[in-house]
């Protein structure tokens, strides 16, 4: 579906010559663009418990930046066998990962909350 539409059930019924019509309420189904989460940055390189701003995003933009309703992240350090954790607290578009010690990977959901 690509545009907005209007739904509706209707009931007939036919008893010999009677014909009965109910109809149910009316809902609307509203189409809005498909969100980006953006860009993430490249693979980057730090020194043990190193403090960095890991991420490097380009954002949605226009109307699908309008729809962003929140972020979650997560990160995974078992590389061969992934295991994904939400990182606490971590809910904007951008994130700064500290005290890292081993290889870890970081990814990003953006959500609408239409």
């Amino acid at each position: 579906m690509n545009s907005d539409a209007w739904f509706r059930r209707v009931l007939v019924s036919t008893i010999g010559a009677d014909v009965c019509t109910d109809y149910s309420n009316v809902v609307k189904i509203t189409v809005v663009p498909t969100p980006s989460s953006g860009q993430i940055g490249t693979s980057q390189n730090a020194a043990e418990g190193e403090t960095i701003d890991i991420i490097n995003l380009s954002d949605a933009s226009g109307t699908a930046a309008a729809i962003i309703g929140g972020y979650k992240w997560e990160l995974n350090t078992n590389i061969s066998t992934p295991s994904w954790s939400v990182i606490s607290g971590a809910t904007i578009s951008s994130y700064t990962a500290r005290n890292l010690s081993t290889t870890t990977q970081f990814r990003r959901y953006s959500f609408s909350t239409i």
